[in-house]
């Protein structure tokens, strides 16, 4: 537009085509899809058909000012967003359609080389009943996933050779996923006293299926529908601050902040629409999702650098040191139940967040061992007392990542040394590095430490069940965690806890 001032234009088309339909279980189009559409709304979902999405079109702009006379660049955009699923999603309605997968449990079975040559059902005398199993369905409107996005930038040029950056950025959701599990009849009733929550049926099967033949069976093992959640959308922004500065003895300084918080409705982080549904944590139950904090929120992250090279032999070696330092705040994590009250899956595995009692008077322990009720309370109690997040909650239920792992400060080293060679009026670079990862280990064993919470939740009560079929006052019973801490010290491969190193070399030319 100016010579100060540039301004950029786009526009991007995304689409993705199915190839081919998957197979047809007709019993859930004549029969199934009818029993279900009484309690859920399908979507428009059959089975053998795929979504047909249409194509997103994403506009954005964005643009640069720069103020020279200032020292000053102004920087931004913003526009929409569009990247396909991960295809193992849509890839569920191929492969769990009722029909095309049977299984079998056999021991001391002579093995098969041949690969189109194993065994089937009919080589043990017996038969699947079809339809069968897992159903993933699709809706028919589904659309690709898209975001609005802007952001916000300013760059300031200080005196002597430093430099002070200010960026923000927000996110919010356009078409998002979202999972339902459909075979299951909808909650009747509730819990009662302080901890009011959904209960599934009480009889049958955890929980009670939607009969679908006429003798009231239902053949499926879980039907689970994709499609794009229509409210509660999430959001996300950050801030970072980030100062720097260069010095020409070899000398370069940087460091940033960055806050951020990230909100969804589902994480989206499996390989299996089931295992999308079935590991969310919730109150009343994964069919009634609110919106929570993510599993990916950084909150606060600060992070620096120092740098050293010092040149020398006549430019032909030169030797840099570098330290990098990262303080993180904790991973988020969930306080939920073992077993669970709701009863939307099964009654051993469930991901229930639990109610934080006022006193005593809100939940019932019974014996564990020779722990005691009265006991038992008294060291929940205290366990809260000492929790910075659960003694803020008292009265309420603890929310879905509410909970953080402990800040960790980590500080890496890096001795790169460079041999400078001219061969032919041509310049060549030798170097070799040497990097310690998670230096602040190695200095001290205790230091370093980074930190685990499994499934980024930690059961902290066990429900043992109701009063009785027509008491549902819920009973529990509180085992002290080890260490009195719901979280374990990282030992992976990722975010590990031990300090590690490398060697490398490199050829420049």
């Amino acid at each position: 537009v100016t010579d100060n001032f540039t301004l950029n234009l786009g526009l991007r088309a995304d689409n993705t085509i199915y190839l081919d339909d998957p197979r047809t279980d007709r019993f859930f189009n004549d029969t199934a899809a009818a029993a279900i559409s009484q309690y859920y709304d399908l979507r428009g979902a059959r089975s053998g058909q795929m979504t047909d999405p249409k194509w997103s079109i994403n506009p954005r702009i964005g643009f640069t000012y720069k103020i020279e006379d200032e020292g000053i660049t102004i920087r931004g955009g913003l526009g929409t967003f569009t990247g396909r699923v991960p295809l193992v999603w849509p890839g569920g309605v191929y492969n769990q359609n009722g029909v095309s997968i049977a299984g079998l449990n056999r021991s001391n079975v002579e093995f098969r080389p041949d690969p189109l040559g194993q065994y089937s059902l009919q080589d043990f005398g017996l038969s699947a009943r079809l339809p069968s199993g897992e159903v993933n369905l699709i809706a028919k409107d589904f659309r690709l996933n898209k975001v609005f996005r802007t952001s916000l930038g300013v760059d300031k040029n200080l005196n002597n050779g430093w430099k002070l950056s200010v960026e923000g950025v927000f996110t919010k959701n356009i078409n998002e996923i979202a999972y339902q599990q459909v075979n299951i009849l909808p909650p009747t009733t509730k819990s009662v006293g302080a901890d009011v929550r959904n209960v599934y049926s009480l009889s049958g099967n955890f929980p009670k299926n939607i009969p679908m033949r006429a003798d009231g069976s239902n053949p499926y093992t879980g039907v689970y529908l994709l499609y794009n959640n229509d409210d509660k959308k999430g959001f996300a922004y950050n801030f970072t601050f980030t100062i720097d500065k260069a010095w020409r003895n070899g000398f370069a300084f940087n460091a940033n902040y960055t806050y951020g918080n990230s909100v969804v409705m589902n994480e989206g982080t499996s390989s299996q629409n089931s295992s999308q549904w079935r590991y969310m944590e919730t109150v009343n139950g994964r069919n009634y999702m609110p919106r929570s904090i993510s599993d990916f929120d950084i909150a606060h992250r600060i992070n620096a650098y120092v740098a050293k090279k010092i040149t020398y032999a006549n430019k032909f070696l030169a030797t840099t040191f570098s330290l990098v330092y990262n303080g993180q705040s904790g991973s988020p994590y969930s306080y939920v139940m073992g077993r669970g009250m709701v009863r939307d899956f099964d009654n051993n595995e469930d991901n229930d967040l639990i109610y934080v009692p006022r006193s005593s008077s809100e939940i019932r322990f019974v014996q564990n061992g020779t722990v005691t009720p009265e006991q038992q309370w008294n060291l929940f109690n205290t366990f809260i007392e000492n929790d910075d997040y659960l003694k803020n909650r008292r009265g309420q239920y603890a929310e879905r990542n509410g909970a953080r792992l402990p800040f960790t400060h980590v500080v890496d080293l890096k001795i790169q040394q460079d041999f400078n060679i001219r061969i032919a009026r041509k310049n060549y670079q030798f170097q070799i590095t040497y990097d310690v990862f998670n230096f602040t280990n190695m200095l001290n064993r205790d230091w370093g430490r980074q930190y685990w919470a499994t499934n980024d939740n930690y059961r902290i009560l066990d429900f043992v069940g109701y009063v009785s079929a027509t008491d549902l006052t819920p009973t529990y019973r509180f085992t002290q965690p080890a260490d009195g801490k719901p979280y374990t010290v990282s030992d992976g491969a990722f975010n590990s806890s031990r300090w590690s190193s490398q060697l490398g070399i490199r050829f420049n030319f």
